[in-house]
């Protein structure tokens, strides 16, 4: 996988950081995809902004949404 996975990690406590607590199980079960995708390459352009991206985003405090679409962008494979 093309991403570290310390890396990855970090973003996943930021993400779950960033989340309600009502919202802690979806969104884990949602960046669990997500790092498959990657580990799978498939974490395409399409699939972040047709996908991925819009499922998690709703779930997500406002001021953080941001950051981590930046963060979850730099991760999009070709």
């Amino acid at each position: 996988m093309a991403a570290d996975v310390q890396a990855l990690q970090a973003l996943r406590r930021d993400v779950l950081a960033s989340t309600p607590a009502p919202n802690l199980g979806q969104v884990n079960g949602l960046i669990t995809l997500g790092f498959r995708k990657l580990a799978g390459n498939g974490f395409s352009a399409a699939y972040f902004h047709f996908s991925f991206w819009p499922q998690l985003r709703p779930l997500l405090q406002p001021a953080a949404q941001s950051t981590l679409a930046t963060r979850f962008e730099a991760l999009v494979q070709a």
